[in-house]
């Protein structure tokens, strides 16, 4: 049996909720770095439309992890940096 993952059945709808650990860190990036602001807005995006359409929809899945795997980008450059 596969575990649900929470991004295909509509529970993540931010990535402050896909990093809820790094929370802060994710609104104070959105705040200081319009580049990583817009890659979550599309996030937001791509996980309302998978939320508001075929919930087996494998182009918007698709998108939804290659944005989160960028956000984890952002956020591990950042807090190697620092």
């Amino acid at each position: 049996m596969n575990p649900i993952n929470p991004m295909r059945n509509g529970a993540i709808r931010s990535p402050e909720d896909l990093f809820a650990e790094q929370r802060s860190e994710v609104r104070r990036l959105r705040n200081d770095d319009p580049v990583f602001d817009e890659i979550c807005h599309d996030f937001e995006l791509m996980a309302k439309v998978l939320r508001e359409g075929k919930q087996n929809d494998e182009a918007v899945a698709e998108s939804l992890d290659g944005l989160s795997e960028e956000i984890r980008r952002h956020l591990r450059a950042r807090s190697t940096a620092e």
